[in-house]
């Protein structure tokens, strides 16, 4: 649903970080295997899935601080070789993370080049159980700052 188009609105406002997130995320897996929810039962391995967990706004100073929180999800595999190609998986998506922390993007939304204010890890990858035992999952958390811009 659409608001009418004579209500009037702020012409800014925060981008939305899960969407900033997973359009940086994307170019590593193909189309749909990165998004902000997994339906369960689905095949798509491996995955990453990527929720705004908490966050706040100061409309003062025009920016909003989030945390995201990135999981990484890897079919178990037989024996080790599963763990060990989660692990690298994990990592490679952490790295991803890192290098958006270090050069504030730019992350294309809708065509437009958004800049992040800040980003920083907050908690590093971690082994965290997943509701499905042949699902592996590594979870990492950042914090994302993100400014105010126009919004049409």
């Amino acid at each position: 649903m659409s608001v009418d188009p004579s209500v009037e609105l702020l012409d800014e406002g925060s981008e939305d970080s899960e969407t900033a997130v997973i359009s940086w995320l994307r170019p590593l897996l193909p189309d749909g295997a990165v998004a902000n929810a997994r339906l369960a039962g689905e095949a798509l391995l491996p995955f990453i899935e990527v929720n705004k967990v908490a966050g706040e706004e100061s409309d003062e100073q025009g920016w909003a601080d989030d945390l995201v929180s990135v999981h990484c999800l890897y079919p178990r595999g037989l024996g080790n070789s599963g763990k060990a190609l989660a692990a690298k998986f994990s990592s490679d998506v952490h790295r991803r993370m890192l290098l958006l922390c270090a050069t504030l993007g730019p992350v294309t939304i809708d065509g437009r080049e958004v800049g992040l204010e800040y980003c920083s890890v907050a908690m590093g990858p971690e082994w965290t159980p997943y509701g499905d035992e042949r699902i592996l999952r590594k979870t990492s958390r950042f914090r994302v700052g993100l400014p105010y811009a126009k919004m049409s």
